[in-house]
């Protein structure tokens, strides 16, 4: 079966306003957005945001990591291409107050256990591609600061047997920590959409 090619700036996430927060994974402000999203020459298309999950299993924080977008080889079945351009990546935990900023050596070090193909495990996804339209778009609304990522699950109906994937909804927050306006759910978790350039 042969699947539409999603090219990564024409990708927006699913609004979800039925969705329920529970506690969030993490929560990044503005100035970490804006750092990751913003630059030239390729200008970054999105951040995927990788699950860190140093037991294996729970999930404490999420790191993520800018992404830009080059053109796809509509011959070949793929995903999606990325660049192989400077990457920016930040670190962001349950608890932490402030946030790690990493160089891909960093990343490295710090998240081996995350930063293959499948990684994961089953059907549990390393991360969550979030395009720069859902994040801007959250982000520009009228009080908020921050966004929160809170776990979310998705159906994938690549084989015969419908499968769930960890995925993540975005919500904007205010600095007072109130939660408002737009939710959005990434259609793009990892596996099964991991591209050819990783992470």
């Amino acid at each position: 079966m042969i699947f539409r090619q999603l090219v990564l700036k024409q990708l927006i996430g699913t609004p979800v306003p039925e969705f329920v927060p529970t506690t969030p994974i993490a929560v990044y402000t503005e100035t970490e957005i804006e750092t990751l999203i913003t630059g030239d020459n390729p200008m970054p298309e999105g951040v995927r945001f990788h699950f860190d999950r140093p037991s294996g299993t729970e999930t404490v924080g999420l790191v993520a990591v800018c992404l830009t977008a080059a053109p796809i080889d509509n011959t070949m079945l793929r995903n999606f291409e990325f660049t192989s351009g400077t990457k920016k990546y930040v670190h962001r935990t349950k608890t932490s107050s402030t946030a790690n900023f990493l160089d891909a050596e960093g990343f490295r070090s710090m998240f081996a256990s995350v930063a293959f193909k499948g990684g994961g495990g089953g059907n549990n996804s390393v991360c969550v591609f979030f395009s720069r339209t859902d994040l801007r778009m959250i982000l520009d609304q009228t009080g908020v600061s921050r966004i929160a990522f809170f776990p979310s699950t998705i159906q994938r109906s690549f084989t015969t047997t419908p499968q769930n994937f960890d995925t993540l909804v975005a919500i904007g927050q205010t600095s007072a920590g109130a939660l408002m306006g737009v939710q959005i759910r990434s259609e793009l978790p990892c596996p099964p959409h991991c591209g050819d350039d990783y992470p």
